[in-house]
């Protein structure tokens, strides 16, 4: 009680193969048949192609389910926001920035833009910096900034948390040498 099993070919077809098979079971070469029968479900399987169980007449499905990535937004009904709004946010960012020492030996100021992706959780994902290097370690002190902030409410579409991206400047500003005088 042997169930045989068929392929729904393809849309591109397999008429070479089929008419491989047809020759082979026709000469009798039920080795060589065999191997070729073999190697064709494991090409057909790979490519995803269905399978047909005749004797259950029952659709099986030789390629795995692969989840849809869900698509990161760039504007939606409601935006990300900070816990503590946007003012919050930049205290943050002045409390936990370290000014690269190479940057402060050599004078380098400089806004650098970093994007990421607020999550549908709220957590921060995919930090990177946007316009052109200033160099100094200060992308790289920002981007290490951004990857600190705590989680975020996320941004809604439909009433549904969704990817964000989101877009903040970071300025790097040296005190000037009378800032230093008059704290002294």
């Amino acid at each position: 009680m042997n169930a045989k099993v068929s392929f729904v070919f393809g849309a591109k077809g397999n008429l070479f193969f089929y008419s491989i098979l047809i020759y082979f079971s026709l000469t009798k070469h039920l080795f060589l048949m065999k191997k070729i029968i073999a190697l064709s479900a494991l090409y057909l399987s790979a490519n995803g192609v269905l399978a047909q169980n005749e004797q259950d007449n029952e659709i099986v499905s030789a390629k795995p389910s692969i989840k849809k990535e869900e698509k990161t937004i760039k504007v939606v009904e409601q935006m990300p926001e900070f816990i503590g709004g946007e003012k919050g946010l930049y205290k943050f960012i002045a409390e936990n920035v370290r000014y690269p020492d190479s940057a402060t030996k050599y004078g380098i100021e400089g806004q650098v833009k970093v994007k990421f992706i607020v999550d549908e959780k709220g957590h921060i994902i995919s930090a990177t910096t946007t316009n052109t290097s200033f160099g100094y370690g200060l992308e790289e002190e920002a981007v290490r900034v951004v990857k600190m902030l705590p989680r975020w409410k996320p941004g809604k579409n439909n009433g549904k948390p969704v990817k964000v991206y989101y877009q903040i400047p970071i300025r790097f500003v040296l005190p000037k040498e009378e800032d230093t005088i008059k704290t002294k």
